[in-house]
């Protein structure tokens, strides 16, 4: 099974989160990023979530608190 990992920054010119996407889950340098546009990292690891699962709509997303 592959796995992604995602990470929330704060930006420190906006002082906003963005999210980074790594795969393999171990890679040290993102293979995607957002922009800086949530105010919290609650949201920008929701909406990747909802992002996710929309792109893989028959395959379980599973989360890692």
């Amino acid at each position: 099974m592959e796995k992604f990992r995602v990470e929330t920054v704060v930006d420190k010119k906006t002082g906003l989160i963005f999210a980074e996407l790594y795969h393999p889950d171990d890679a040290i340098v993102p293979m995607a990023a957002t922009q800086p546009i949530y105010p919290t990292h609650e949201e920008a690891t929701s909406d990747i979530v909802d992002m996710m699962k929309k792109s893989f709509p028959d395959q379980p997303i599973k989360t890692n608190p």
